[in-house]
């Protein structure tokens, strides 16, 4: 391992000291955090309209707040869009992750640069750190990861794109140390054009890690075999080692990865949702994952007509996700499904969309339902998915 890999590994790893401290303590973690977006909400548009300046605790807060989903919030949105201060948070917003999301038009969750460090740049560290102390003899810090993510572009003087583009873009120069291909390819709005990009840039590099969504990454690795005229990936990459992923179930795609792999590699799963770093998986190819308390986020779980705080959730119960967050947001409902599966630590999985179920003659038909099928339908088969 080289000089910078231990330095690096031992920086990584001293995280872990945070994340196990927030983890042992994560109601008290949530309530703290709760006070200390509610402090700083207090002097927004919002703050005012809701009276944040006498909601002292977590009961209050569920009364006096309504529940919002993307729609009702435009509004505040539209305003921060057109330059507006002190909307929904401090100061302005200069960052949106665009998203469609489940439905055709496009929706802009804001992102401030406090959420951006404290939230998502801590969780993309962490991710990290968590894959670093589970596996001792990686040499993660010896080459680049390659991160595949969207495009961006300034719309009204702010930063606009998907948040992948926004996190390469935050990063800046540094990063380049650890991560490839250049900012100028990973940046590129044309994807036929990025892939030929990376594959000229990043054929000879030493890659070690791969990061973003399973159907990009998919696409990608495809592309570079043909470049290359290689086999498998590892064949080009012969250290490649770990593929961090998030964005979409990643079950589908599992038997793909495996066959263009030709060997093996690690799979860790992360919950980065444009409003914001929930979850990490708390070990290698498992659809558990660790819930994050100190991201500067407040979650509340909604199953049917009850919502409650992380201390009143149960395991077994789907619940419609609803978060509080540094970027602005305020009891806003993500669209996302979760079942927990352990209190101590809490760790959940994604199960589903709040759009994705079908229920016209009580079947409760959820996408979780749905890749279960197709995964089975391929072992029977010998099918094999690549897009999905």
């Amino acid at each position: 391992m080289s000089v910078f890999g231990k330095f690096m590994r031992g920086v990584m790893l001293a995280r872990c000291r945070r994340i196990e401290r927030a983890v042992c303590g994560a109601v008290e973690v949530q309530y703290s955090t709760l006070e200390s977006l509610i402090e700083r909400g207090c002097n927004t548009v919002f703050g005012r309209r809701y009276g944040l300046n006498s909601v002292h605790n977590a009961e209050q807060f569920a009364r006096r707040v309504e529940v919002f989903d993307y729609d009702s919030f435009e509004p505040f949105v539209e305003r921060m869009r057109r330059g507006e201060s002190n909307v929904t948070c401090e100061g302005r917003v200069k960052m949106f992750a665009r998203s469609s999301g489940t439905s055709a038009r496009s929706k802009y969750i804001p992102v401030t640069e406090r959420a951006l460090k404290m939230n998502h740049l801590r969780g993309m560290a962490d991710v990290v750190s968590l894959y670093l102390a589970g596996n001792p003899a990686s040499h993660l810090f010896d080459g680049r990861t390659l991160t595949l993510g969207g495009s961006c572009c300034v719309e009204s003087g702010a930063l606009v794109g998907d948040l992948s583009a926004l996190l390469i873009s935050a990063v800046g120069r540094w990063g380049e140390m650890v991560r490839a291909p250049s900012r100028s390819a990973a940046l590129m709005a044309d994807f036929d054009a990025k892939c030929k990009a990376v594959c000229r840039e990043c054929a000879e590099e030493r890659i070690v890690a791969l990061a973003g969504v399973p159907s990009w990454n998919m696409a990608l690795l495809r592309r570079l075999l043909e470049y290359t005229g290689r086999r498998s990936v590892l064949e080009v990459w012969p250290d490649l080692e770990l593929f961090m992923h998030g964005g979409v179930s990643f079950a589908p795609y599992r038997s793909a990865f495996v066959d263009v792999m030709g060997g093996k590699i690690n799979y860790l799963e992360s919950y980065n949702a444009s409003e914001g770093f929930v979850a990490i998986a708390g070990e290698c190819g498992s659809d558990e994952m660790l819930l994050m308390p100190d991201y500067g986020c407040y979650y509340e779980f909604a199953h049917k007509d009850d919502i409650v705080p992380l201390e009143g959730v149960k395991t077994g119960v789907e619940y419609a996700l609803l978060m509080t967050s540094e970027n602005g947001l305020w009891r806003y409902k993500l669209g996302d499904v979760v079942e927990f599966t352990s209190l101590n630590p809490y760790l959940l999985r994604i199960v589903g969309r709040t759009q994705e179920y079908i229920n016209a003659f009580g079947e409760e038909v959820m996408i979780g339902n749905v890749e279960e099928a197709l995964l089975q339908a391929c072992f029977v088969t010998g099918a094999v998915v690549e897009e999905y």
